[in-house]
């Protein structure tokens, strides 16, 4: 199996995990608040990450913190501090008022940050082709952004203003995008040494972790919150079985898709998880769906095939 083939399986499975966790925070998100949801799955991320790091790597927690060089720990870390404590912050909240469905198909967006950034930091270029398929995916989230129907299902709803909503998911998802792309600066920083993706990630969730409770801590006691999640089981329960999903499985099988491909294929893969939420929601939680709304996700879909094809369908036109 080949290092493209294993890009492209890591982000199919990512796409799978981040579905599931997507609606388990959105529900932990609409009982408790989704800044504090972020902070406490955060912290047992890192407390399960610990713990399958070190056996995998056979070493004890601390020597964790002496395995990679200075600059790839400084690169996976801000990436940690930008796409976990940032980027899942303004996430949380707009899952909260936008709910699973409709704040998913905002990562759309992450693919322009991706490309944007990493052609700055990592000098990857991407055809005309390759911009066309960006542009038809931002006219697919304008659609939905547009939609009436959406919106007054929003306010029905109850928990928040739309257009909060709508800015909240673009600024995670520009978070997620630049996050991906420092990921793999930290990836090419430790040449020759081969970081593990489960390393990788156990680098962004300490930074993350330690950044975003040092900084509440100046606010009120952060051990309040982690408190008051283990004694709510209904509270506990989704963050648990997302965090599981989400900063534990999915965002390791992201890393090692973005070591293994250019970044901006590898975003623009992970956002199908929109068309994986539309479906769970229409199969499992009966979520009427408008037409709008499916249309919406088929021109992003479209875009992604544009982005991810941009190379065979150029050579097809033009036979460069």
């Amino acid at each position: 199996m080949n290092k493209e083939t294993i890009g492209i399986l890591a982000c199919l499975v990512t796409v799978i995990c981040w579905t599931g966790g997507t609606f388990a925070f959105t529900r932990a998100s609409r009982l408790y608040a989704p800044a504090s949801v972020n902070r406490v799955r955060l912290l047992f991320a890192l407390v399960i990450l610990t713990v399958v790091v070190s056996a995998v790597l056979m070493v004890w927690p601390w020597q964790l913190f002496g395995i990679a060089h200075i600059e790839p720990f400084f690169w996976f870390g801000v990436s940690g501090i930008i796409g976990f404590t940032l980027g899942d912050h303004f996430s949380f909240y707009s899952f909260r008022i936008l709910g699973s469905r409709r704040a998913t198909v905002l990562v759309s967006i992450a693919p322009a940050a991706s490309l944007l950034s990493g052609m700055y930091m990592l000098d990857e270029h991407l055809s005309w082709v390759g911009f066309l398929g960006m542009i038809i995916s931002i006219g697919g989230l304008l659609l939905l952004t547009l939609s009436r129907k959406e919106q007054q299902d929003v306010i029905d709803e109850g928990y928040g203003s739309f257009k909060k909503g709508i800015l909240f998911g673009l600024a995670g998802a520009v978070c997620q995008g630049v996050g991906l792309v420092l990921s793999k600066k930290g990836f090419t920083s430790a040449e020759p040494m081969i970081i593990h993706p489960l390393y990788a990630t156990w680098m962004r969730l300490i930074t993350a972790t330690v950044s975003g409770f040092v900084v509440y801590s100046f606010v009120n006691n952060p051990l309040r919150e982690v408190v008051h999640v283990v004694r709510h089981r209904e509270i506990f329960s989704p963050v648990l079985r997302g965090t599981i999903l989400g900063p534990v499985l999915g965002v390791t099988f992201s890393l090692l898709a973005a070591g293994s491909i250019e970044v901006s294929v590898a975003q623009t893969i992970l956002s199908l998880t929109p068309v994986f939420v539309m479906i769970t929601s229409m199969v499992l939680h009966k979520e009427k769906i408008h037409a709008t709304s499916i249309l919406a996700v088929a021109i992003c879909l479209l875009g992604v095939f544009v982005l991810v094809w941009r190379n065979v369908i150029y050579t097809y036109f033009f036979g460069v």
